[in-house]
This record gives C-alpha cells, structure tokens and sequence, in this order.
C-alpha cells in the first residue's frame, strides 16, 4: 500500500523539483520508503524557519540505498510530479489525436471498415485526453487543500 509523506525542502529544491530539473530526493531512511508512495514537498524556508505555504506532490518511481552507493542510512529517491506525468498523458494523448485527425482525412475515400476503425481510435485518443486533463485538475485542487492545510 502507498503511503503519503510530507517533507521539507529548501526554496531552491523545491523550484528545481516543480521546473522538472530535479529528479532525485535525497533522505535519511527512516520512513521505509516504497516505489510509489507520495511525498507532499512543502517549502520550508530555513533562514526564517517557516513554510512558504507552496507544497507540490511527487511520486517515488525509483529507490537507491545501501553500500557501496549509497551513505548507511541514507536513500535517493528517484521522483516525478504528478502534475509532470499528469502533462505528459496529455501531451502523448493529444500526439494521437493529431495522427488520428490526420488518418480520418485520408480515409475519406477507404473502406467503411477503415472509417470505423479509425473513428474508435480518435474516440480512444479523446478519452485518454479527457482522463488525462481530468487527473490534472484533481491533482491542482489536491495541491490547493495541501496548501490550505499547511498554511493554517
């Protein structure tokens, strides 16, 4: 079972996590951390010692520890957004709308078994879209309650 973690990250990580370019959390390994549970990134600033009240959610895809890779009691945790995934469905679903749009002018001449076809996959790639942008909208209204609570 997924747990859900909420941890503290510097200003600069936290930017760097929500931009994509950072990819690997690196924490002690007291939590028994699993591919797959979720961590709430809350931005803490440690010169004024208090949250910013911006949080982000991240997914566990990978887990590193142990010798010789990694310190005794340390774990690097390979994360991805869930809003980066969220986009990404969207990206590759709306790639197949476009192929399938193009595929729907050329069979204007084909066969009624052809247009068929080629209709069920536009109503599949409209779908995974509509899923896709669905997910996302959850995922920032998640992301909205999060920082309502850490903020209170």
């Amino acid at each position: 079972m997924e747990m859900v973690y909420i941890v503290k990250v510097t200003p600069d990580n936290f930017e760097s996590v929500r931009a994509g370019n950072k990819t690997v959390e690196m924490r002690k390994d007291d939590k028994g951390y699993r591919i797959g549970d979720k961590l709430i990134l809350t931005e803490y600033n440690t010169g004024t010692e208090t949250y910013t009240g911006r949080a982000c959610v991240v997914t566990v895809t990978h887990i590193l520890r142990g010798e010789p890779w990694m310190m005794a009691g340390y774990v690097a945790l390979s994360i991805k957004s869930d809003a980066r995934v969220a986009s990404e469905q969207i990206a590759a679903a709306a790639k197949v709308w476009r192929a399938g749009l193009a595929e729907r002018a050329r069979c204007q001449g084909a066969s009624e078994h052809d247009r068929d076809e080629t209709y069920r996959k536009n109503l599949q790639a409209a779908v995974a879209l509509t899923n896709a942008v669905d997910a996302l909208k959850a995922l920032e209204q998640e992301n909205i309650k999060i920082v309502r609570v850490r903020t209170v």
